[in-house]
């Protein structure tokens, strides 16, 4: 897991390095847009609540570590260097677990910085929909166990690239949320004009 967070850390840092820059000070870059693609779960236990609680709602449901996320990114600019640079705040509500019969919904708030050359770095909190078990009458042959949906937070660290291709921007983001249950780790695209 850490080499693979090394490698698209080290692919995206190299990415910033070869772009031109596509930002101007009398229009910043934005990514504001729709958001796609992918999340691991990397702690085995909240899939197999996640497919317990699946399961409770459809027959031989089952929940993969991949979960797909579908959304829209909301940008502010809190700050613009006059050469391109602008300090953002940026709000990316995602719904979570679609093709596993899931609906988690999830809210991360980011503050960072866009650069010039479209690379970008931030940190923030995370608000996301988990679940949780209740067990009644534990050790006892009258031993209930209950699936509830529940709201779980946590940090989030981005680091993002944006291309230009024509009047086209294509924004990338790899994202990691840490909260009591480990960590998250996503990869969003998107497109924006």
């Amino acid at each position: 897991m850490n080499k693979m967070r090394s490698c698209l850390f080290g692919l995206l840092l190299g990415l910033s390095m070869c772009q031109s820059p596509v930002a101007h000070a009398a229009k910043y870059l934005t990514s504001a847009g729709p958001r796609f693609g992918v999340l691991y779960l990397t702690d085995k236990d909240t899939r197999n609540k996640l497919s317990d609680y699946a399961a409770s709602r459809k027959e031989n449901a089952n929940v993969s570590p991949v979960l797909t996320a579908f959304g829209w990114q909301f940008e502010y600019e809190y700050l613009n260097s006059g050469g391109g640079s602008t300090g953002l705040i940026e709000f990316v509500p995602l719904v979570v677990g679609l093709e596993s019969g899931l609906v988690l919904p999830s809210m991360n708030m980011v503050i960072g910085v866009r650069f010039a050359n479209g690379f970008e770095l931030g940190f923030g909190p995370s608000v996301s929909t988990g679940v949780r078990t209740d067990v009644a009458n534990a050790g006892t042959p009258e031993e209930t166990t209950r699936q509830k949906a529940t709201v779980g937070v946590g940090m989030t660290g981005v680091v993002g690239m944006t291309m230009r291709v024509g009047n086209m921007n294509f924004p990338m983001n790899l994202a990691t949320v840490r909260n009591e249950n480990g960590y998250r780790v996503s990869l969003l695209f998107g497109w924006t004009l």
